[in-house]
């Protein structure tokens, strides 16, 4: 977390990746730090609309 490197959970449906990452964001929220969660879906959007955008 002190690196601030980015998270990408990946696998098959029904393995837990909802709840890591879940778990993982309000352990790092406590801590202060700034947390975004998305899916690859919106996540690809806000891309294209920030490239459209500048």
């Amino acid at each position: 977390m002190e690196q601030k490197e980015k998270l990408i959970l990946m696998r098959d449906t029904c393995n837990g990746k909802t709840h890591l990452a879940t778990v993982l964001g309000m352990g790092a929220y406590l801590l202060g730090k700034s947390v975004l969660f998305t899916n690859i879906p919106n996540l690809v959007i806000e891309l294209k609309e920030s490239t459209s955008a500048n």
